[in-house]
């Protein structure tokens, strides 16, 4: 075999994929990455710390900050404080007014962090591309001296069910459902 022939042929073997190259079977992907893993099964009951904050965000992560999911519904704490009331929504995702996304890393604080920790890395990112959501606000009675600085404290209340999640760097996540109560309307810092 001719020599420049020879070195062509190993050069593109060297070059070929091989078996575990490929991101859907936990090899390298194209871009010379690795390939991020799937959620395990049952991922959404490590979701056990929540709580909530600004006008409006919701979010339940898990202890280790591993996990967070963060869902964003801009205006409902201060709609409520306009009605003199209950106030609320309803509908499917995704919504171009209200953001869900899924976080997966180290050290990920609550989205209603005023400080990060220096260690704090995202490895994957998904956001919601179908399900439903139901959000409402009650103001919290005592306070209206708070409206006035900028702050509409209220209780807030969040319902997901069958959100899919859809990431450019990871494995489509169902989350079946969650519930998450928590005071809303402050701003933290």
């Amino acid at each position: 075999m001719n020599p420049t022939r020879l070195a062509l042929c190993a050069l593109l073997a060297a070059c070929a994929p091989r078996t575990g190259d490929t991101a859907s079977d936990g090899g390298a992907d194209d871009t010379g990455g690795e390939a991020h893993a799937a959620l395990p099964e049952g991922w959404w009951e490590a979701l056990t710390d929540t709580g909530g904050c600004a006008d409006a965000v919701f979010y339940a992560r898990d202890p280790d900050g591993n996990l967070v999911l963060s869902v964003e519904v801009p205006g409902l704490a201060s709609d409520a404080w306009d009605a003199g009331g209950t106030t609320g929504l309803s509908g499917s995702l995704p919504d171009p007014g209200i953001a869900v996304s899924l976080s997966r890393g180290t050290a990920l604080p609550s989205p209603c962090d005023d400080a990060a920790d220096p260690d704090s890395a995202v490895a994957d990112a998904w956001q919601a591309v179908s399900g439903t959501i139901t959000a409402e606000a009650t103001p919290e009675a005592g306070d209206t001296g708070a409206a006035a600085k900028g702050a509409f404290p209220a209780r807030g209340y969040l319902r997901l069910e069958d959100v899919g999640f859809a990431s450019d760097t990871a494995p489509e996540a169902t989350l079946p459902d969650i519930e998450i109560s928590a005071f809303i309307g402050w701003l933290p810092g």
